[in-house]
């Protein structure tokens, strides 16, 4: 299906991160013509009527970074189906839901971290998406159908790569894209309020209160993600390097590490020198076996990852705007169950389970919206 025309809606709201915003001389309700080139865009002929502007303001702004909404006019199409997307630096999670509710369909697919590839991102989503249709039988061209997605991908932080994205997945009638936090943190209160903690590869702290939101880390790695997946991962292997050069004491860690690599030194730090956040991400099952076999080296590294966790669930009940209680936290992720013994008895107290998955939280995003 081919867009002939879209809007695009920006949305900024209360946030411990800074706020992103468009490029210079770029309004946040301006209509943008795909496959018009970048110097066109602002001809007055594709902007909305300023007198307009009001009416196309959504919830208040109160996101806690820009969100676009892509609008297809064809508004007269006969069923609506409703995709969901949470996209990770591992893999990318993508649901159909019908106009009732009803789960058609749920696929597995490749890494959606933006910052990292937009296009590896978008290709994971349309595999996945696609897989589901051929099961379904159903024609994505049919002009009978109206195609509403919502989804939270890893890397939104990056304006660069949230825009690039926004100019590739152009081939629905409506589209919302936030972070995974968000969605995430959709999913796990039902779209109530609540904070979550994602420990996945990597690490972030979502909350929504009174339809504000808040965000701690984040941020990436190596500069951020202090424990999770990568940062483990990224541990093991100094461990094992510091073994390997007499700086360490032999240990379990570095045993599992060092026979993963074949005990074949040029090749590990080969790798080492060349591994992201995902390649470090796959070394942390070894952190968490051998933890569990009773390593003191790893038992250290998963309490220090636990540590940090508990320094951004304080930082997420630091911007609360009620101090009189904590909201409930869900912990969200790969890793989160192997850490959770680790962390600390106040946010233990406060763990409550998950309500809806990351992917279901992303259909929230335009299933409830008034003009689909």
């Amino acid at each position: 299906m081919l867009l002939r025309h879209t809007r695009v809606y920006g949305f900024q709201g209360r946030t411990s991160c800074p706020r992103l915003s468009l490029p210079p001389g770029r309004d946040a309700l301006q209509t943008i013509n795909p496959g018009v080139p970048e110097q066109h865009q602002n001809d007055s002929s594709m902007t909305v009527d300023p007198a307009k502007k009001a009416d196309l303001r959504l919830d208040d702004g109160n996101f806690d970074m820009m969100t676009k909404y892509f609008q297809h006019k064809a508004s007269f199409m006969k069923q609506s189906f409703f995709v969901g997307v949470d996209g990770g630096a591992t893999k990318c999670i993508v649901r159909l839901e019908d106009e009732t509710g009803k789960l058609l369909g749920r696929e597995i697919s490749g890494p959606a971290n933006i910052r990292i590839s937009v296009m590896q991102a978008y290709e994971s989503i349309h595999s996945a998406l696609t897989n589901i249709l051929l099961t379904l039988h159903i024609d994505r061209d049919d002009p009978n159908y109206a195609w509403h997605a919502g989804m939270g991908l890893a890397g939104c932080e990056l304006t660069s790569a949230y825009q690039a994205f926004l100019r590739q997945a152009q081939s629905f009638t409506t589209l919302a894209v936030t972070s995974d936090a968000h969605t995430a943190c959709l999913g796990a209160h039902a779209g109530h309020d609540g904070a979550i903690i994602i420990i996945g590869t990597g690490v972030v702290g979502f909350q929504l209160e009174e339809g504000q939101t808040a965000k701690v880390g984040g941020w990436g790695f190596p500069q951020d993600d202090e424990g999770g997946g990568a940062w483990l991962g990224l541990q093991a292997v100094k461990v094992t390097l510091q073994m390997l050069d007499g700086r360490g004491k032999p240990c379990e860690l570095a045993d599992l590490v060092y026979e993963h690599f074949g005990k074949d030194m040029q090749h590990f730090t080969a790798w080492t020198n060349r591994a992201n956040s995902t390649a470090f991400a796959e070394l942390a099952p070894f952190v968490i076996q051998s933890a569990q076999a009773g390593d003191s080296v790893a038992i250290a590294i998963m309490q220090e990852a636990a540590r940090a966790i508990n320094r951004v669930s304080e930082a997420l009940y630091a911007s609360q705007i009620n101090k009189n209680y904590r909201l409930p936290c869900s912990l969200v992720g790969g890793i989160a169950p192997y850490l959770e013994p680790y962390l600390s008895s106040a946010l233990r107290a406060r763990l409550v389970p998950c309500k809806l998955t990351p992917d279901a939280g992303a259909v929230l995003l335009v299933r409830d919206r008034k003009d689909i």
